[in-house]
């Protein structure tokens, strides 16, 4: 469940179901993406299931590096990987499909379905929930959950213990943070009004409807055929993953799946075959908040444009996995980056490299903007992001280093001030007060609002 990801103010179901179709893809192109993953994850390490679509046609669906270090098993493309936080898509097709059948309404409080939640006299709904603006506390940002409390089995309510009480980030609908307690809650109030278990449901409704037999809640018991084991990479190398009860992510993270059935489900979402034409708009439309802010997240998928060109997406990070689920629905392309190593190659800023690399725009092959040195050295310091994580800007000859805990980026100026990261899905651009000294540092991830980082000394 990623806590920090890893959304376009127009009607993307439009773009999806009306575009023109772009020209086919050459050979040099799919051989240029399958050296660039190839050189992201080697073949002795952790690695990926990769998938690319394009009108349809399957251009590249291949495994890259280990399934099992200590057995030696390569990945193949079928096998079976926890997808993390792309769960919050399936969790919204489902609130979707009540919504259609009459049985909950997105603009209903939570507390009509879980009347014991201490909303604080707040009035928090179910939309609210899926865009991530209530305001409810993320229990997985809270201190101390990254360690023994994550090892432990807990019902959902049990997991909803944890933030009951907790100090809103902010009033319900007037900002954003990416929240996975909101999606805990989605699904108790899924079983409240279904009866059924949140693994049952979308295995009814989605899962098998649609052949997805490789998709289930990623229990730790059940034997999976082909399910991977997950790593991490740390500063002494590649470890095991440290452990994470199942029961704990839920509705916000506790899938697993496959390239294969990630394409199904994205090729029947298109189909209307899970959806309306009208939930399916609104799913893919970015909430904007009360001050205009677009938050570029959907209910349950993060919608942004690049280049004048929509891309609808989500990813997922949990402990040993990352996950890219990406489409550029202009030119129908769509990738899935299964990945079963956290901290190693980032599977969002790949998935974008290889779909864009098809339409003659890529994103790791961005032209850099020729900018003076001096003027590179102006951005040199270390900044405060609002979660009180620094950042440490440094030149190195004609571009920017940018280093956050043990993670180091290469930042290319596009401009004076912007500047693009090849192998992330960020950018940055400096702030200078009215004496032009550099005083912080706007970070645009591509999903919520662009948060500012302060100079700090």
């Amino acid at each position: 469940m990623t806590n920090r990801l890893t959304p376009s103010p127009f009607p993307i179901l439009a773009v999806l179901l009306i575009a023109p179709l772009c020209l086919a893809a050459t050979p040099d192109q799919v051989a240029e993406i399958d050296r660039l993953f190839a050189e992201a994850y080697p073949a002795s390490g952790p690695g990926a299931a990769v998938l690319v679509v394009q009108d349809g046609k399957t251009l590249l669906r291949k495994g890259y590096g280990m399934a099992e270090l200590e057995l030696g098993v390569p990945i193949a493309p079928d096998m079976v990987f926890r997808v993390g936080s792309v769960t919050k898509e399936f969790t919204a097709a489902c609130v979707l499909q009540l919504a259609e059948a009459g049985r909950l309404s997105l603009d209903d409080p939570v507390e009509k379905y879980l009347p014991d939640f201490p909303s604080g006299g707040r009035s928090v709904t179910i939309e609210q929930l899926l865009t991530h603006t209530s305001g409810i506390r993320s229990y997985t940002d809270m201190p101390g959950w990254f360690g023994a409390s994550m090892r432990e089995d807990r019902s959902p309510r049990e997991v909803e213990a944890l933030f009951d009480g907790e100090p809103f980030d902010f009033e319900p609908g007037t900002g954003w943070h990416y929240d996975n307690s909101g999606y805990v809650l989605l699904g108790e109030i899924l079983e409240k009004v279904t009866g059924k278990s949140y693994a049952d449901l979308v295995t009814e409704t989605i899962f098998r409807p649609l052949g997805m037999n490789d998709t289930h809640y990623g229990s730790d018991a059940p034997i999976v055929p082909k399910r991977v084991a997950g790593y991490l990479k740390s500063p002494i190398g590649v470890v095991n993953a440290p452990f994470l009860s199942m029961t704990q992510p839920y509705a916000a993270g506790a899938l697993v799946s496959t390239v294969d059935d990630l394409a199904r489900w994205h090729a029947a979402l298109d189909a209307g075959k899970i959806l309306s034409s009208e939930s399916r708009r609104r799913m893919w439309t970015p909430k904007h908040l009360p001050d205009g802010m677009d938050t570029r997240y959907g209910l349950g998928w993060i919608v942004w444009s690049l280049d004048g060109h929509p891309v609808v997406e989500h990813g997922g990070g949990i402990n040993g996995f990352q996950t890219a689920n990406l489409r550029l629905p202009d030119e129908h392309i769509y990738v899935a980056v299964l990945s079963n190593c956290g901290g190693c190659a980032d599977p969002r800023a790949l998935a974008l490299s290889a779909a864009t690399l098809l339409v003659g725009r890529p994103w790791a092959k961005r032209p850099a903007a020729n900018v003076p040195t001096a003027e590179l050295d102006r951005y040199a310091g270390r900044y405060r992001d609002a979660e009180g994580d620094d950042w440490v800007v440094a030149r190195e000859d004609d571009h920017l280093v940018l280093a956050a805990g043990l993670r180091r980026w290469k930042a290319w100026p596009a401009s004076d001030t912007e500047f693009f990261l090849r192998d992330a899905v960020r950018t940055v651009r400096f702030v200078a007060g009215p004496d032009g000294r550099v005083t912080g540092m706007a970070i645009d991830e591509k999903v919520g609002p662009v948060e500012t980082a302060r100079r700090v000394p």
